[in-house]
Parts: structure tokens; C-alpha cells; sequence
């Protein structure tokens, strides 16, 4: 059930997830050797733009949005989602 009710979320989401993880990806990802870098880097930002810590749901959506994302950097700085990511279809959406 809980699975089911993530799904649900992240779905609802996925769109402004990907809107704001744009907004903030260049700056979080500067420096960033590592996925875990940047991640550790948009979670605070994440929790000041909210005010508050983050939901379980919300951490594991960041993961999962930052994970793809730096899964198709290129040398150009440019991203697409990797559709063969096994939670993206071929529009880069969940499942």
C-alpha cells in the first residue's frame, strides 16, 4: 500500500519536481563531485524553500529526480531524462 501511495505522489509531482530541480540543478551541481553531493545540496534548499524537513516521500522523490538527472549529464551541461531509468517511461515520466 505505502508503494502504491508513493507512486501516486511521485506521478502527481514528477512535472514540478523536474520544473524545480531545473531551477536549481547549476548551482547545486557546480561543485559537485558526486549525486550524493548535489542531493545533500538540493535537500537544504529543498527544506528552506518549504520551511520545514522534508516528508519521506519528498527525500525519496529527490533522490529519485537527482539520480536520473546526473545519470544523463553531459559534458555540455545539458540533461534529458534517461528513459531507460526503470522508473521513467519514454517521456521521461514515472510509472
Amino acid at each position: 500500500m505505502a508503494g502504491e501511495q508513493y507512486e501516486r505522489y511521485a506521478k502527481a509531482v514528477w512535472t514540478k519536481a523536474q520544473e524545480w530541480l531545473a531551477m536549481h540543478w547549476a548551482r547545486a551541481a557546480e561543485r559537485a563531485v558526486t549525486a550524493l553531493d548535489v542531493r545533500q545540496t538540493l535537500r537544504s534548499v529543498a527544506a528552506n524553500d518549504i520551511n520545514r524537513h522534508l516528508h519521506p516521500q519528498e527525500e525519496q522523490l529527490l533522490s529519485e529526480i537527482v539520480h536520473a538527472r546526473w545519470a544523463t549529464q553531459d559534458t555540455s551541461g545539458s540533461s534529458a531524462v534517461d528513459a531507460s531509468d526503470r522508473r521513467c517511461d519514454e517521456d521521461g515520466e514515472p510509472r
